[in-house]
């Protein structure tokens, strides 16, 4: 007779259950003995024997590689590829080309070449090989290299086969790729104003965000931005904008053309629900989309490198087109200079948290300049607040008609080193450019899209490279292309504790797809801790 007690015996029994469900004992067994009894061999127990060893084989292997055209938020198409194992099928989708460029098929958006050569280039190299994902990356980055799109999707369904075969969550996997052992829920960055080319509105930002900075849980900053979002289409009412679209990434677009009356709408709403305190902006400045004399074209490989390089030597002083995007308006130029007197202006009047290029990638002057203003600026609201304490410690009345200065002198993120975060985007695509301007001490925080990284693998290591110097990270969605559903880059963010997470706004599923997996994760049963406000220094003991 069993002398354990009641409660032990049924924790075998479940430990015995979740076993043979994680291996699918039972299934392959049968099907094993089913073949045996159909064919009935001489001897069944080698014909058991042979087959055993062959699904050993499979086990943790790639079993087929299929790839088809599906359709992003915007109704053009998207590479979806299924890796097939014994343990199921697992698909990823990825929004970037390269496209076919015939005209006949999606206005030259199809993907058929990218499908074509997940069969002529990555199933001949996958079939048959074990989950490793370092390994699937680097080898399907070999020669002949398949299109961006098909090695980007191909790595990301690999993942989470491998995640499923390792018997981890995604988040989780995706930690041990990076050696992280204290991953965390990323805090959301809402993207709630759209304009430039997200939008059909005279804004040159791309996008005004908000970031619940002081929310103690996900899901009160996810509260915090749905009633922000809800909010705001009363208050652009009551500022005459009756009728607001749709952004490209989830905002609304109003016709609003200074950055300054977009900031102010987005703050307004805040402070008519009562959270003005818990958030702060983020902006998007698209500076290589309004630049002039350096075309933004630079990126689609449309010129040669050197001719390229040596156009942009010769093009002089860098000016920006801040009136780019006002329908049958005159040109509004300005200098690197005037950007960062805007930008001085703007951290002055609203509690900023992060600027997003705000400058060309080959305008280092005029990062160089603002960072010294800044630092500069950040330095007198420090001495006048000294001042203030003073005067009110002494009872005397403080100097009302001083400059004002900065609005935000304390560091965000709980980094000590940090009180603006100078995100670079298109600035900071490779592990290189990091280097650069971490030298050049000008960006402090990296905006990671899976495109930057082409693989898994590569994303991590990024990710890992721009903590290593002490910059933040933003996980984000593309934002130059329409989104999908997938929600991969989510589970990227809190593996590799990111931080932030910026996957657009509330406005369309594709991208509550992402804010909806993390919610998934912070309401599971070994959720990780929420980043909160060290989500530029996170660490299991914050």
């Amino acid at each position: 007779m069993d002398s354990r007690s009641g409660a032990a015996v049924d924790t075998e029994r479940e430990e015995i259950e979740q076993y043979m469900t994680t291996h699918a004992l039972e299934m392959h067994l049968n099907q094993i003995v089913n073949d045996v009894v159909k064919e009935q061999p001489e001897d069944p127990f080698v014909q058991m024997s042979t087959s055993l060893q062959v699904l050993s084989a499979q086990v943790n292997s790639i079993l087929g590689v299929t790839a088809r055209e599906a359709l992003n938020a915007s109704g053009t198409p998207a590479l979806e590829v299924t890796v097939e194992t014994i343990q199921g099928t697992f698909s990823a989708m990825t929004t970037i080309g390269p496209y076919d460029n015939d005209t006949q098929r999606f206005g030259g958006k199809g993907l058929l070449k990218s499908v074509d050569s997940v069969e002529k280039l990555i199933s001949d190299k996958l079939v048959g090989r074990e989950l490793n994902q370092p390994s699937i990356d680097a080898l399907i980055q070999e020669e002949p290299t398949p299109p961006a799109n098909v090695v980007l999707a191909v790595s990301m369904a690999c993942c989470r086969a491998a995640a499923k075969h390792s018997d981890l969550e995604l988040h989780e996997y995706i930690a041990q790729l990076g050696n992280v052992s204290d991953p965390c829920i990323p805090v959301p960055v809402f993207s709630v104003i759209n304009g430039a080319d997200a939008a059909s509105s005279p804004l040159h930002l791309k996008s005004v965000t908000v970031t619940p900075v002081e929310a103690g849980t996900f899901e009160e900053a996810l509260e915090i931005g749905v009633n922000i979002q809800a909010g705001l289409v009363g208050t652009l009412e009551n500022s005459g904008h009756k009728y607001t679209n749709v952004g490209s990434t989830g905002g609304l677009a109003p016709p609003i053309e200074s950055g300054l009356e977009a900031m102010r709408v987005v703050m307004d709403a805040a402070k008519d629900i009562g959270c003005e305190a818990s958030v702060m902006l983020g902006l998007d400045m698209c500076s290589g989309k309004i630049v002039e004399g350096l075309g933004d074209g630079d990126a689609e490989g449309e010129e040669d490198a050197e001719a390229k390089e040596a156009k942009d030597e010769d093009a002089g002083e860098i000016t920006y087109d801040v009136a780019k995007w006002v329908k049958g308006g005159n040109r509004s130029l300005k200098t690197g200079e005037d950007l960062t007197e805007m930008y001085i202006e703007w951290l002055v009047k609203f509690s900023v948290l992060s600027l997003e290029d705000p400058f060309h990638q080959k305008d280092s002057p005029s990062f160089m300049q603002f960072k010294e203003r800044l630092d500069a600026e950040i330095a007198r609201a420090k001495e006048r607040e000294a001042k203030l304490a003073e005067a009110v410690e002494g009872d005397e009345p403080g100097d009302a008609d001083e400059e004002p200065t900065v609005r935000n002198t304390a560091t965000v993120g709980n980094d000590p080193a940090c009180f603006l975060q100078l995100v670079g985007s298109a600035t900071c695509s490779t592990e290189a450019e990091i280097d650069r301007y971490h030298e050049e001490q000008t960006v402090n925080t990296l905006l990671l899209t899976m495109a930057k990284g082409r693989t898994v693998s590569g994303a991590v290591s990024m990710i890992g490279k721009a903590q290593s110097l002490g910059w933040g990270v933003v996980a984000s969605i593309e934002t130059d292309s329409a989104e999908t559903p997938d929600d991969f880059i989510a589970h990227l963010a809190v593996g590799c504790k990111a931080g932030q997470l910026k996957a657009g706004g509330l406005r369309g599923g594709e991208f509550v797809s992402k804010y909806n997996a993390l919610l998934r994760i912070a309401q599971s049963e070994e959720a990780p801790p929420y980043a909160s406000r060290s989500f530029r220094s996170f660490s299991s003991s914050s």
